[in-house]
């Protein structure tokens, strides 16, 4: 969830808030925010043992990645596919989807 810190980050770095994007700059944070979704996604798919899934998993993390990464940040993205990701997740978990 610390990407909810990237458009805070000029607040917080003349605040002294001790984010990760302050700690290791923006560009750097924003790397390592991407790969964490990454690897939230992949291990989604992994855990729930389907094929599909899995490469939606993939996607879905790139796709991520990208939205985090792109040089006009906007937060509103990440958090539509992050929460249609939820649901789908509900949906698999509770037979729905399969």
């Amino acid at each position: 969830i610390n990407f909810i810190d990237i458009k805070d980050y000029e607040g917080d770095k003349r605040g002294g808030v001790k984010t990760l994007s302050v700690i290791f700059g923006l560009k750097i944070s924003k790397i390592l925010i991407g790969f964490g979704f990454l690897a939230a996604y992949l291990l989604a798919g992994v855990l729930i043992g389907s094929q599909s899934i899995l490469w939606l998993s993939i996607f879905l993390g790139v796709v991520q990645f990208y939205l985090v990464n792109k040089k006009t940040y906007q937060e509103g993205y990440i958090f539509a596919v992050y929460l249609l990701s939820l649901v789908g997740l509900f949906l698999i978990i509770f037979g729905v989807l399969k």
